[in-house]
């Protein structure tokens, strides 16, 4: 345990077995939560809310702010230009992603 919260949907403060950064709490939920692009910049998401909530999302503004992106969640909407909200989202580049995420498997990209 890392000693930081996650804050579930009902603003309930739970202990979970996850690594976390140190001073950052992970929103983490199974319902629906409404969020906005400014609050990407203050809270880390899990997948599903930024799922839900996509269409009102800029995907530039998730890559730069979440800490926790799987590729899969990259791949499908960070690179997908039909969630694109600004121009920066649809110039969103492969050395842009490795500055955020070292780790996105390359091997994906080239078909």
């Amino acid at each position: 345990m890392t000693g930081e919260n996650i804050i579930n949907s009902n603003n309930n403060i739970e202990e979970n077995n996850i690594n976390i950064m140190t001073g950052e709490n992970i929103i983490n939920s199974n319902n629906n939560i409404e969020i906005k692009n400014l609050d990407l910049y203050s809270n880390q998401y899990c997948e599903n809310i930024l799922i839900y909530n996509i269409n009102k999302l800029s995907p530039h503004s998730i890559l730069t702010t979440q800490n926790n992106l799987s590729n899969h969640f990259i791949w499908n909407y960070i690179l997908n230009t039909k969630y694109a909200i600004f121009r920066e989202d649809n110039d969103i580049t492969l050395q842009e992603i490795l500055k955020y995420y070292p780790n996105f498997k390359k091997t994906n990209i080239v078909k």
